[in-house]
C-alpha cells in the first residue's frame, strides 16, 4: 500500500477544502455556465504542490448573504497550473489554479451541521481562518463529510458541451 501524502507539518491528506466567497472568487457564474467548478485559485506552496488527481475536494463558501457551508463536492483532476489572468496574453500576470471537478450540491450542508461533527469542528475548515487555500482535510474528516446525505447536481448536456469547448480551445492555445 502506498504511503499517504502528508503536509510539511505531518498532517495526512485525505482531501482538500477550497474556501471562499463572492469577494474572493465568485463561482456562481462558472457553475451557471458550466454546471461545475473546474478551476479554483490556490496559493503557491507545499500544499498546492501536494494536490493530485483523484483526491477529494470540497467547496466551502463563507458568503453570509447565503447559507454558509459546504456547497460542492468533487475531486482534483490535474496538478495545479498557472493560468494567465488575461487569456489573450501569455506574458501578463497569472494565477495559480487547481484543476478540479466540483459539482454543486442540490442543498448546501450548513456550517452548523458540519460543526456538530466533532472531527469536522476540529478540522482546518474551522480552525485555520488564517490559512489560504487549499485547506487540508484528514481522511477521517473526509469520511465524516461523506456520511452526510446530499445530492449532487450534474451539469446539463449544454453546460458540459460549453466546458468541453472551452477546454479544447485552451489546449489549442497551449499546443
Amino acid at each position: 500500500m502506498a504511503e499517504r501524502v502528508k503536509t510539511a507539518g505531518g498532517t495526512p491528506v485525505g482531501g482538500w477544502v477550497l474556501r471562499g466567497d463572492r469577494s474572493t472568487f465568485d463561482v456562481g457564474p462558472m457553475i451557471e455556465r458550466y454546471g461545475q467548478v473546474y478551476r479554483y485559485p490556490v496559493e503557491p506552496g507545499d500544499r498546492a504542490d501536494l494536490m493530485a488527481p483523484g483526491q477529494p475536494c470540497f467547496l466551502y463558501l463563507t458568503d453570509t448573504s447565503r447559507v454558509v457551508g459546504l456547497w460542492g463536492i468533487g475531486e482534483v483532476v490535474a496538478p495545479v497550473l498557472l493560468v494567465p489572468d488575461d487569456p489573450a496574453s501569455i506574458e501578463g500576470p497569472a494565477t495559480l489554479m487547481t484543476e478540479v471537478e466540483i459539482l454543486p450540491l442540490a442543498k448546501p450542508i450548513a456550517e452548523s451541521r458540519l460543526r456538530a461533527e466533532k472531527v469536522l469542528a476540529g478540522s482546518e475548515m474551522f480552525t485555520a481562518a488564517d490559512l489560504s487555500n487549499p485547506l487540508v482535510l484528514e481522511p477521517r474528516a473526509v469520511r465524516a463529510i461523506e456520511s452526510f446525505e446530499f445530492e449532487l447536481v450534474s451539469p446539463t448536456e449544454e453546460q458540459a458541451d460549453r466546458l468541453d469547448a472551452l477546454l479544447a480551445a485552451e489546449e489549442h492555445l497551449d499546443g
